[in-house]
C-alpha cells in the first residue's frame, strides 16, 4: 500500500489499513453506530441510505472497527464535517488517545 490515508472526526481516527490478517477472531457487526459520544451524545454513524449490505464491518477486541465497502461509506456526526471512506478499501476506526500530562499516561480521547 502507498502512504495510507488518515481522516479524523472528532475523537474518531480513521485510516486505510491492510486486509485485516486476523479476520476469524474478530467480531462481524452491522449496527451503524461506531461510536457513541460520552459528552454530547452524539454518534460517529454510517450515515442514512447507506446500504450495510454491502458493507463488511469487523471488530477488534479493543473496540477498533475494520471497515470496507462495494461503494463509498460516508460517516456522519452531529458536530463535525461528514468525511467518505473510499469504496474498496479497508478503513480501521478508532478512538484518539490524548496524553494526560498529570497523570502521565495516555487516555482515550472524549467527544
Amino acid at each position: 500500500m502507498d502512504k495510507p490515508i488518515q481522516k479524523r472526526q472528532g475523537d474518531i481516527f480513521f485510516s486505510q489499513v491492510d486486509p485485516p490478517s486476523n479476520k476469524a477472531s474478530l467480531k462481524h457487526t452491522s449496527d451503524p453506530i461506531l461510536y457513541h459520544g460520552e459528552l454530547t451524545g452524539h454518534n460517529h454513524a454510517i450515515s442514512d441510505g447507506i446500504d450495510l449490505s454491502k458493507v463488511e464491518m469487523l471488530v477488534d477486541e479493543d473496540g477498533s472497527f475494520f471497515i470496507r465497502g462495494k461503494e463509498d461509506i460516508t460517516i456522519g456526526h452531529d458536530e463535525h464535517a461528514t468525511i467518505t471512506l473510499t469504496a474498496g478499501t479497508w478503513w480501521k476506526a478508532s478512538r484518539q488517545q490524548e496524553y494526560d500530562p498529570v497523570k502521565e499516561h495516555a487516555r482515550i480521547a472524549a467527544d
